[in-house]
């Protein structure tokens, strides 16, 4: 069987050659009742740090499933770290954009509240599910970092002086993000549905670590935008 037609399980414990005991129960529930998982069957593991190995069920109990882990298929390697800000959006679509910034590389998912946003309450639980789930089935050997939401003012204030924003800006009109050069860290900004606001922007404008750029012609709903940028600098 090749590989790639493995279950995926990204599990927080440490991993090594030999043998381990899953415990979390929503794993267990994953495996046995959804993807009818038994004795033998084989599925691949990792956990961001220590690769991806091939593992055999040799053990199923009510409340903990033991696997051998036998050989290791991938190493992980370090790749360009790109951080994506973003004013949180509705469910439906921000499902969708955890998501596909998960496909697309983001390293840091770090959500601002903005005068425009309009969600301003988040379930980190449930984040970290839809971007779990989405790891699992890219191939991903690491898993984005969701940070707490804070608000922007708070976010630039805090910010290092020394890393650069790049602010996906719609009224920019000379610099392309297709210009910009790429690092090995780097972070992109998007604002919320209805805009920053003029004070904001102002804001923004005025802090000598970031950069604004425009992603084209057109004007892009916010995932949109995000995706765009993720795309092209990931």
């Amino acid at each position: 069987m090749k590989y790639h037609q493995l279950t995926r399980l990204y599990i927080n414990d440490s991993l090594a050659l030999g043998n381990i005991i899953l415990s979390n129960t929503s794993d267990i529930h994953y495996l046995i009742k959804v993807m009818r998982k038994r004795i033998d069957d084989q599925l691949l593991v990792f956990n961001g740090l220590n690769g991806e190995y091939l593992a055999q069920i040799i053990a199923v109990k009510p409340k903990l499933i033991e696997l051998t882990l036998s050989e290791q298929v991938r190493i992980a390697k370090p790749k360009r770290q790109v951080n994506l800000i973003f004013a949180p959006i509705k469910h439906t679509r921000m499902s969708f954009l955890l998501e596909k910034a998960t496909e697309l590389g983001a390293t840091k998912l770090i959500p601002i509240q903005t005068k425009h946003s309009v969600v301003d309450k988040i379930n980190l639980d449930k984040w970290n599910i839809y971007i779990k789930e989405a790891t699992e089935q890219c191939r991903r050997l690491d898993m984005p970092e969701i940070i707490a939401m804070t608000s922007l003012t708070r976010l630039l204030k805090n910010w290092p002086l020394d890393k650069q924003i790049i602010l996906c800006n719609e009224q920019e009109n000379s610099l392309s993000i297709h210009q910009i050069k790429k690092t090995d860290n780097m972070t992109i900004m998007i604002g919320p549905e209805g805009g920053f606001s003029s004070e904001e922007l102002s804001l923004l404008l005025a802090q000598k670590f970031i950069t604004s750029v425009h992603l084209g012609e057109n004007i892009l709903r916010s995932e949109t935008a995000a995706l765009a940028a993720l795309s092209i600098l990931s």
